[in-house]
């Protein structure tokens, strides 16, 4: 759940639908630091891959109005 600066809608939302995430990171401009949040990084879990197989992550990007709209 990602909300506005300011908190004026929309906002953006995002849920995990297929696979899993490890964590995430902020990469920032600190001269925007005011302006800016940065850009969000994913990382997926740690995993082992065999030659050819494939693995998948599915997320939703969706606008929001707020917490409780999110979580609708």
């Amino acid at each position: 759940m990602a909300l506005r600066m300011g908190g004026c809608p929309p906002h953006l939302g995002m849920v995990l639908t297929r696979g899993s995430l490890g964590g995430y990171s902020v990469e920032r401009d600190t001269r925007k630091m005011s302006n800016d949040r940065g850009c969000f990084l994913l990382h997926p879990s740690p995993m082992a891959l065999m030659p050819g197989e494939e693995k998948e992550i599915g997320l939703v990007l969706f606008p929001h109005r707020g917490r409780e709209d999110f979580y609708r």
